[in-house]
């Protein structure tokens, strides 16, 4: 990134030194780009009914697992020497996936383990839920491609069908270890919160 320094007088006593970026960033906004906007939308929307579910706390440790992990995993696959997929227009990384990194999969990640919990599901139950969870995600990754948020150059959407429920078996055991080592004041609020489902 260029810094380019720029002086534009304002009055005889005043100067505004305005400084100009120079970079590979987009600025107009593309058909992918406002998908992306339109989901994210979309997804805060679904995410308000649920947002008390959890104490503070956990939320929070849900959404940073959920960043650390899909902005690890995705910059190890889509960069090099993997390269196996692009996120919008190009291979840069543009600032709006950031976004996206943010909002998206936390939200998914945290209405994912807002069902687990409250239906305690283990077993057959649970093998079913990760089911039609995978298949939700499959169907969502599928629009992003047809609508250019993602490009595929060593992927394909086939190898997403195991991803999904090993990603989501890991967010549980991290849901899990969040909530046994939780201070005995916020499992309480747990508790409370529980049983007025």
């Amino acid at each position: 990134m260029r810094l380019k320094r720029t002086t534009t007088k304002i009055s005889n006593e005043h100067d505004l030194v305005i400084l100009t970026i120079h970079s590979s960033i987009q600025y107009r906004l593309t058909w992918n780009e406002w998908f992306v906007i339109l989901t994210t939308f979309i997804s805060i929307v679904l995410f308000l009914p649920f947002s008390r579910r959890f104490p503070l706390v956990v939320t929070i440790l849900i959404w940073v697992y959920t960043v650390i992990f899909i902005e690890t995993l995705d910059y190890i696959m889509g960069a090099r020497p993997f390269n196996l997929y692009d996120f919008l227009d190009s291979s840069k990384y543009e600032p709006i996936i950031v976004f996206y990194h943010f909002v998206v999969y936390p939200i998914c990640s945290y209405i994912f383990l807002y069902f687990y919990d409250t239906y305690q599901l283990r077993g057959w139950k649970l093998a079913q839920y990760l089911a039609v969870w995978t298949g939700i995600s499959v169907f969502y990754e599928w629009l992003c491609l047809i609508n250019g948020v993602l490009t595929y150059r060593d992927w394909n959407l086939l190898y997403s069908i195991p991803t999904y429920p090993l990603a989501s078996l890991l967010l549980i055991g991290v849901f899990r270890f969040i909530k046994s080592n939780l201070p005995p004041e916020i499992k309480s609020q747990m508790v409370i919160k529980n049983q007025m489902k």
